[in-house]
């Protein structure tokens, strides 16, 4: 599955996608073929019910006006749906995405889960989430700042998308929590996964240094895989959250699978 099929109904529908989707000079020379047979067409039927005379002046016309006319509106028209089409994903894009970390949103986030479930359900394949909580990230706002805060959380995003595969999906869930879905994986894999990301935020960053010397950001992982049916988005991703807390509980910067949690009360967000 790749980066797009996680983007699903992204495509244009009905026979405006499909030319898109053959490409310019292939729908250009169908409209050209289909302009040339109809126009042909009219002409012999004509000629059949009416004056014969004229039908190879006709006909020639029937030949050279959509092999000219045909080609030229159709490579307009082309283009023009082609910049429709852009622009419309563009906006697309703008609605789903973050605006400070570029990740996709909470809402589109839930949406992709809720399908993800019924889809490694239906197939019987492996499906997990991770929810990151950046460790002590109220401490930082108040000591460093908020735009140093802000750049915490735009580090974390280029570290848990750098860890990723093409056909994961990350996002921001909101305040300092990140989420990632991983389909086709479990156990050990999602755990090496989540790993590489812890490590990758507790490398010192140089950027980060220069805005405030000595700034040292972890975080804390919990990971959680999807059960047999009739397991469900919503317990999927509370199990995350309370290995999440687990994690907090258990000294920070570190992940922790679902399956060793116990019933743990959730803290407090920012510690």
């Amino acid at each position: 599955m790749a980066a797009g099929d996680l983007l699903a109904d992204d495509s244009l529908p009905g026979w405006r996608g499909h030319l898109l989707r053959m490409g310019a000079r292939r729908s250009v020379a169908l409209i050209t073929v289909v302009s040339l047979l109809l126009s042909v067409g009219t002409v012999l039927v004509n000629r059949w019910l009416g004056d014969p005379s004229r039908w190879a002046t006709d006909l020639l016309v029937a030949i050279l006006v959509p092999l000219i006319v045909a080609p030229l509106a159709s490579s307009a028209g082309m283009r023009l749906l082609a910049e429709v089409e852009a622009a419309r994903r563009a906006l697309r894009e703008v609605a789903i995405r973050d605006g400070l970390t570029g990740l996709f949103t909470r809402g589109y986030f839930l949406t992709r889960l809720d399908a993800e479930v019924r889809r490694a359900q239906r197939d019987a394949s492996p499906l997990s989430v991770l929810l990151l909580d950046i460790d002590r990230f109220k401490a930082i706002n108040d000591t460093c700042g908020h735009a140093i805060g802000d750049a915490v959380l735009q580090r974390e995003a280029v570290a848990l998308a750098g860890q990723l595969r093409p056909q994961d999906l990350a996002a921001h869930f909101g305040g300092e929590e990140f989420v990632a879905l991983l389909p086709g994986v479990a156990g050990p894999d999602a755990t090496a996964i989540a790993d590489a990301i812890r490590r990758a935020l507790d490398t010192p960053d140089p950027m980060l240094d220069a805005l405030a010397s000595g700034l040292h950001v972890t975080a804390s992982i919990g990971i959680a895989s999807l059960g047999p049916a009739p397991d469900a988005a919503e317990p999927l991703l509370r199990r995350a959250d309370l290995a999440m807390y687990d994690a907090k509980r258990n000294g920070r910067n570190r992940c922790v699978t679902a399956s060793t949690v116990g019933n743990v009360t959730p803290l407090r967000r920012g510690v």
